[in-house]
């Protein structure tokens, strides 16, 4: 049986001297989603090490419910969503370019 799981890595950019800003935020955010969304399995930022300015997001999500129940968290805590983007616009406004790949889980 194919699992229900969903995954997702994001790719950020933060603009220019937002950079902290957007680290900030990072934090935040996992802290946040570990502490409060139930069927995460794992949520984790990155930050390149040769780039400040660019950041990775991996998730993953029990299920598509779980995944919903989550974005409409950060819906309720930072906003509608963003023009053009799927984050709440509290969220997107710090980053220049936001691009969210969804992965299948390999069994």
């Amino acid at each position: 049986m194919p699992s229900e799981e969903i995954a997702a890595m994001g790719f950020l950019t933060a603009k220019e001297g937002r950079e902290e800003d957007c680290y900030r935020l990072a934090r935040s955010l996992t802290e946040s989603t570990h502490a409060n969304d139930k069927g995460c399995i794992y949520y984790a930022f990155f930050r390149r090490t040769d780039d400040s300015s660019e950041f990775i997001l991996h998730e993953r999500w029990e299920n598509k419910t779980a995944l919903i129940a989550h974005f409409k968290r950060l819906v309720a805590a930072y906003g509608p969503a963003a023009p053009g983007v799927s984050l709440p616009e509290g969220i997107a406004e710090p980053f220049e370019r936001i691009q969210f790949v969804g992965l299948t889980v390999v069994e």
